[in-house]
């Protein structure tokens, strides 16, 4: 007898009866047929690819509203696969109607639409921070990097300009969620140079290079090690302009930061 996992893995070969059964059940309305239909045409699970099909079973599922239906059909329309062309009508159609039923990441995508292709940043701030405040890292950092670019347009080199609490918070969020060696980055310099409303604080700037170093990041080489070089000589210099006010960050960075050490140790 067949089972639905070894379809699924393509571990078999998918027998007439079993198809037609699945067929018969799409037809008749029944959502699981129709979500298993698609993703047999679209992957090709042992009977060939076939993605007119598989667009067709996901089309019957969406209208039952399935998540998982809607976001194969955005995956399809946002770049085209096999036959079908990728289609910026049908694309933003269903994104949409994905946010409307409250998909986390659905909003996301559509302030990456509105930032990056159509340049219209109100629409952009607005989903990314939607889509931020549902729990995505990923647009907490892209909310976080628009309103810094629309509130300091004309930024002159070495002005201390403020950072808004609910950007710097977000900023913080995702370099930890992620974790994001771009956020760390940021934050390495928020904290190395300070803001107008954020005072300088050396050492954490140094664990945030150390962090974004960690996972790779080759633009914060250079400052990570200066800072190892003189990290105990910028203490004594500064130290009265530290800040007092990053003690939690300043936790939640190291825990977080020698989870990542210990995971790596144990991978190599």
């Amino acid at each position: 007898m067949v089972s639905l996992s070894d379809v699924l893995t393509g571990r078999v070969k998918i027998p007439k009866e079993f198809l037609e059964d699945l067929v018969r059940q799409a037809e008749e309305g029944i959502l699981m047929p129709q979500e298993i239909l698609g993703q047999i045409y679209q992957e090709g699970l042992t009977i060939g690819k076939n993605i007119r099909k598989a667009v067709y079973y996901y089309e019957l599922a969406e209208k039952q509203n399935s998540f998982f239906a809607l976001r194969q059909l955005v995956d399809i329309y946002a770049q085209g696969e096999g036959v079908i062309a990728s289609n910026e009508k049908k694309y933003l159609y269903y994104l949409k109607r994905l946010d409307t039923l409250g998909d986390d990441y659905a909003p996301y995508l559509l302030g990456l639409y509105y930032d990056e292709d159509k340049y219209d940043y109100e629409r952009a701030v607005k989903y990314f921070r939607k889509s931020a405040r549902l729990g995505v890292p990923k647009a907490k950092l892209a909310f976080a990097q628009l309103m810094e670019k629309l509130s300091n347009p004309y930024q002159k080199l070495g002005e201390e300009v403020p950072i808004k609490p609910e950007v710097l918070r977000y900023y913080q969020e995702s370099a930890l969620e992620m974790p994001s060696a771009e956020a760390l980055n940021i934050l390495g310099g928020i904290y190395l140079y300070g803001r107008k409303n954020v005072k300088i604080d050396t050492e954490l700037a140094y664990h945030c290079y150390e962090f974004a170093v960690c996972l790779g990041d080759k633009a914060s080489e250079e400052i990570y090690q200066y800072l190892n070089e003189n990290i105990e000589h910028l203490r004594e210099v500064i130290s009265q302009r530290f800040s007092n006010g990053n003690q939690a960050f300043k936790k939640d960075l190291a825990e977080c930061l020698a989870e990542y050490k210990k995971m790596r140790a144990i991978a190599h």
